[in-house]
């Protein structure tokens, strides 16, 4: 399902701060890929442990 293209895109004041935790991460890697697909970009992203490694594909532009 793709967003309306009134949607916003960008959310600078919008921290997005992605969880560890190997099992947990499937969902988050979807969710990236989403992000990705869709153009969403935040104000500032971070991750732990597995999610620092979904962090540096939100920001590369690399889908998971």
């Amino acid at each position: 399902m793709k967003l309306m293209s009134s949607t916003p895109r960008h959310f600078p004041r919008i921290a997005l701060v992605i969880e560890g935790g190997g099992t947990r991460n499937s969902y988050t890697a979807a969710l990236i890929s989403k992000f990705l697909s869709e153009g969403i970009s935040f104000g500032w992203v971070g991750g732990i442990s597995a999610g620092a490694s979904h962090t540096v594909n939100f920001l590369s532009g690399d889908p998971v």
